[in-house]
């Protein structure tokens, strides 16, 4: 049994000769008993618990999702500093590459030049040793890898010398006769003749 003291000063001065309050007596145990206090009672104190639990849980996973978000910020901003590394890797590369190909292609040109320097005086060369006898040259023409020879004989059988020889060369290749005819020069029939023919590579 609770007693509760419900005395108050201005009814202390209205009681006439009375010191003491007036008591109200509170049976809480019978509260306690009544079914639908209890029930009432059960639900308030399971919807405190309930909610203490769901605010908890609720930061938990609050708590949760800021980590998950600041990991996902971190790896954007390494994967975007990635990312300008790898531009800036393909730039480079880029460049090089060009670099690269300018120098093959002057190495391309200067080792050409350095070769053909050489060339004119070895066709020279080769195109004296094959001239069979009583034929001569009277005009020569190199251009790039094409060749033409002019020139005349004393008939058409050294020509035919001539053509076979320089097929044979190391330096002509793909000889072939384009114009021959005969004539007098002089007094003295000479064959003339005009030859194509290309360099050997």
């Amino acid at each position: 049994m609770i007693k509760i003291n419900l005395a108050t000063r201005k009814q202390a001065a209205l009681s006439s000769g009375t010191k003491g309050g007036r008591n109200i007596e509170v049976d809480v145990g019978g509260l306690i008993r009544d079914p639908v206090i209890r029930r009432t009672a059960l639900a308030l104190i399971v919807a405190v618990i309930g909610s203490v639990i769901l605010d908890d849980q609720t930061q938990q996973l609050m708590d949760a999702a800021n980590a998950k978000a600041e990991t996902l910020n971190a790896e954007t901003v390494r994967l975007t500093a990635d990312a300008a590394k790898l531009q800036e890797y393909e730039a480079l590369k880029k460049q090089l590459e060009e670099d690269e190909l300018i120098i093959r292609t002057k190495l391309n040109v200067l080792t050409k030049l350095a070769a053909e320097r050489g060339a004119p005086p070895k066709l020279l060369t080769a195109l004296s040793e094959a001239m069979p006898e009583d034929a001569w040259i009277s005009a020569l023409k190199i251009l790039d890898n094409d060749v033409t020879i002019a020139g005349g004989s004393a008939d058409f059988n050294r020509i035919s010398d001539l053509i076979q020889r320089l097929g044979e060369s190391t330096y002509f290749q793909d000889v072939m006769l384009t114009d021959s005819e005969q004539k007098l020069d002089r007094g003295v029939n000479v064959a003339f003749f005009n030859l194509s023919a290309k360099r050997r590579k």
